[in-house]
């Protein structure tokens, strides 16, 4: 079974010892953004240490659409905001 970790900006990225996490989990979720416009202030933060640990990661959106057509932008900003290193897209 894979040990899976979910990381936002509620998880500063100060506290996290990535060198421990690297050796815990098998890959991490990021939060990219809530709805289009809140983006986690930690995401970069976090995808930079998973880079540089070699944690793999996915970039993951928290949908708060209200209609089609938002929902089509909150994708398109999602996918335009994830790493491209990303492993996939939640």
């Amino acid at each position: 079974m894979a040990l899976i970790v979910d990381l936002s900006e509620y998880q500063k990225d100060s506290a996290i010892n990535w060198a421990k996490l690297k050796a815990e989990v098998d890959f991490v979720i990021i939060r990219v953004q809530y709805g289009s416009l809140k983006q986690d202030t930690e995401y970069k933060n976090h995808v930079a240490n998973a880079k540089k640990y070699g944690v793999p990661f996915m970039s993951y959106a928290f949908g708060h659409f209200v209609s089609q057509n938002d929902a089509v932008q909150e994708a398109t900003d999602f996918f335009n905001r994830a790493d491209k290193a990303s492993k996939g897209y939640i």
